[in-house]
């Protein structure tokens, strides 16, 4: 019998460790030094036998949850809040820099469908999994580049939420919720990207994990299964089906630019497209710009 969850839990951790792809860059890992690799691998996409990310039925609670009477009502996960507000652009305003290649650095998402859409922003939306090492190295650029960022211009992370990524998706949104996103995210990628302690994705363990990082463990359990949250979950297959991201890192501008990682412009390459994107579709009055 303990073989065969020790099966399992690989199984369940290989399938996670799949959705991360997207060429290497020079970024270096929050925990320790990379060695540059030799030649950077091409995105993995992720396998054919994955569980579909259509679903939106909700899981069945265990027995002892299921009788919890506590859970906090959430009508959404709030982003976290920044410490400065950065000017607005000016629509005029064109970006600057190379630009980014169509078919190379980014492809057409058609028809355009932004995640939030929010009444006067340009949505950049990137698309990540705590079990890849790619995002974990690309995490500690989007700081310094998001203060790059005018205030119509909004940065939301939307983790992978199919199949065995949907608890932690759920975690990630209820952290969120909490205020506890600060204090836990680049965390996460250690434990669950550098370290691998993540062997079976269960609502459970992924609680563990938050707990160890200083949140309660039945209030982020609680507030995993609360309204909001499952809202919020279905909402982001739906997105992310509806923009054919394969892999992670990516990062979806306006809802209709599929931004991914190259191995001439590697990491800091992407975000610079997006940025340039976003810097268009506010000069042009994009797709969800004030009028």
């Amino acid at each position: 019998m303990r073989a065969g969850r020790s099966i399992l839990a690989t199984g369940v951790l290989a399938l996670a460790l799949a959705a991360c792809g997207g060429a290497s860059d020079d970024a270096t890992p929050a925990a320790a030094p990379a060695p540059a690799p030799a030649a950077a691998p091409a995105p993995a996409a992720v396998p054919a036998d994955a569980p579909a990310p259509t679903s939106t039925a909700e899981p069945t609670p265990p027995a002892a949850d299921a009788a919890r009477t506590d859970t906090p009502a959430i009508d959404a996960a709030p982003a976290p809040a920044d410490t400065a507000t950065p000017p607005t652009a000016s629509k005029a305003e064109m970006p600057t820099g190379p630009a980014p290649r169509e078919g190379t650095d980014y492809t057409l998402i058609e028809p355009a469908q932004p995640f939030s859409n929010t009444p006067g922003k340009v949505e950049i939306a990137e698309v990540f999994s705590y079990t890849c090492i790619h995002c974990a190295r690309l995490d500690p650029l989007v700081p310094a580049w998001k203060a790059t960022l005018p205030a119509n211009i909004e940065f939301v992370y939307l983790p992978m939420s199919n199949g065995s990524m949907e608890q932690i998706a759920r975690a990630f949104h209820a952290a969120q919720a909490l205020g506890a996103f600060d204090s836990t995210h680049a965390a996460m990628f250690k434990a669950v990207a550098e370290d691998r302690r993540l062997k079976t994705g269960s609502a459970e363990e992924v609680a563990g994990l938050y707990a160890d990082l200083g949140v309660d463990e039945e209030q982020m359990l609680a507030t995993m299964k609360s309204f909001g949250i499952n809202a919020i979950i279905a909402r982001s297959q739906k997105a992310i089906v509806r923009w054919a991201v394969e892999a992670t890192p990516t990062l979806v501008v306006a809802g209709k630019y599929r931004v991914v990682v190259t191995q001439d412009r590697g990491h800091q390459g992407m975000l610079n497209a997006a940025r340039w994107l976003a810097m268009r579709e506010l000069a042009q009055g994009g797709t969800n710009a004030a009028p």
